[in-house]
């Protein structure tokens, strides 16, 4: 537990008194709908139907919706980093539910809106959307602020402002918050009161700023709790940073989470607290994964975030790539489980007649482990260290030995289970007739 006062950390902004502009923009007016129903968007929609057969614009979709309404955006690129959606993307009606469609590849957001998306009700669901926001407002790609709002199987990055808030009892769970030049995810009673936000699984990072930045303000106290979330920031700034302003405690309970540094800090003249609560199972390797930098966060072999997780149904049932939500003994640290590939194939099988046995070749995609089994053979196990084919020995025993003795040929189907590292296994059959030499006549 770390509390009391230290320096601010360099590549954020200090909120406290700052409310201007999160409170002139952010609670847009937002007509209200009498009956919920179905919206639909397409990167190329036109007019007010916003039906299925007549899809709409995706700032028609989504802020003009309704309480209840369900908001559903087809895959492809809303905007183009060059010609951007300048309108916010922003609605304080409760109950909504934006969304990409299952199984596709998420709607892509360009927006230069100082509010790329941001929705403010209570009880509302953002779900499979990428964002990518360069507006230079105050705030988030993504921002999540109203009472038991969830956001979930997302990617918001930010070049000029953070990648996410989230203010109020809502979850960040399985997705992405990335920004270039703020914090990665901004907890702050500036913009409203935030009494229990929750970051499940979360792969946060800023390369030149803050990963998650917790501050109170205006007498209210700020409460965030981090589970099986990477938290990485940059530019000398810290991993964590809690903020205790205008006499407000301010908490961030951090559990299961990869991190490195932290730092509080407490107002001159306040009687706040600024505290960081560790319950000793994080962790502060560094993580590997694939290119963080350009927003590819998938673990690679090896990163101490695999397994290392809190294993829970509250961290959902996939991760941001589709994937089981944990795979292998437990749940991974961050938006991405480990899951390599358990696909093999069988080559050739190459018999040795006067040994009387076989032996059958097995492609394999990565390191693991092979097992190779039936009644009547020996059972085979090798340890895989890379790609390639792998050489399983079929020795015969007892009946099916016989048998092969007595008439020069016998049957076996063999079941070979391969065991990628830190995956699940899969078990393929393979049919096999072994054969004898003839033996010569005199």
């Amino acid at each position: 537990m770390a509390t009391g006062a230290a320096p601010a950390s360099p590549g954020g902004r200090r909120l406290v008194g700052r409310v201007a502009l999160l409170g002139a923009v952010v609670f847009l007016a937002v007509p209200a709908s009498a009956l919920a129903s179905q919206r639909f968007a397409s990167p190329n929609g036109a007019g007010t139907a916003c039906s299925s057969a007549h899809p709409c614009r995706i700032t028609t979709a989504i802020n003009n919706a309704g309480a209840g309404d369900e908001v559903i955006l087809a895959p492809g690129n809303y905007g183009s980093p060059a010609s951007r959606i300048a309108t916010s993307l922003s609605n304080g009606s409760a109950n909504l539910n934006i969304h990409g469609v299952a199984g596709r590849p998420r709607p892509q957001i360009f927006s230069s809106g100082d509010f790329p998306l941001s929705v403010y009700g209570s009880g509302d669901i953002v779900r499979h959307i990428a964002i990518d926001g360069s507006g230079s407002a105050n705030s988030g790609s993504l921002n999540v602020i109203g009472n038991g709002d969830l956001a979930e199987d997302f990617v918001a990055y930010a070049s000029a402002q953070r990648g996410c808030q989230a203010n109020h009892t809502a979850t960040l769970r399985d997705g992405v918050c990335r920004s270039s030049s703020g914090a990665g995810v901004l907890c702050s009673t500036v913009l409203a009161p935030t009494p229990g936000v929750t970051l499940r699984n979360m792969t946060i990072l800023s390369s030149n700023g803050r990963a998650i930045d917790v501050e109170s303000a205006t007498s209210r106290p700020v409460t965030v709790t981090a589970i099986n979330t990477i938290a990485r920031g940059g530019g000398g700034a810290s991993d964590l940073y809690v903020l205790s302003g205008e006499n407000a405690n301010a908490t961030l309970n951090v559990s299961h989470d990869n991190f490195a540094t932290e730092s509080t800090e407490v107002q001159a003249s306040t009687s706040g607290q600024a505290t960081i609560a560790d319950d000793g199972t994080s962790q502060s390797a560094s993580p590997l994964l694939a290119s963080p930098a350009a927003g590819d966060v998938h673990e690679l072999f090896g990163s101490p975030t695999i397994n290392a997780g809190r294993t829970s149904p509250a961290n959902g049932a996939f991760d941001v790539y589709g994937n089981p939500r944990t795979v292998g003994t437990a749940t991974d640290i961050g938006a991405a489980e480990f899951n390599p590939s358990n696909a093999f194939s069988f080559g050739k099988v190459t018999l040795h007649r006067h040994k009387r046995t076989a032996t059958l070749a097995v492609k394999v995609p990565g390191r693991g482990t092979l097992v190779a089994f039936a009644k009547g053979i020996k059972r085979t196990q090798k340890t895989v260290a890379a790609r390639g084919s792998v050489k399983l020995p079929v020795i015969p025993k007892g009946k099916l030995a016989k048998r092969l003795k007595k008439n020069g040929k016998a049957s076996v189907t063999v079941k070979v289970t391969y065991t990628p590292t830190d995956g699940n296994p899969r078990t393929e059959h393979k049919k096999i007739t072994l054969e004898a030499a003839k033996s010569k006549r005199h």
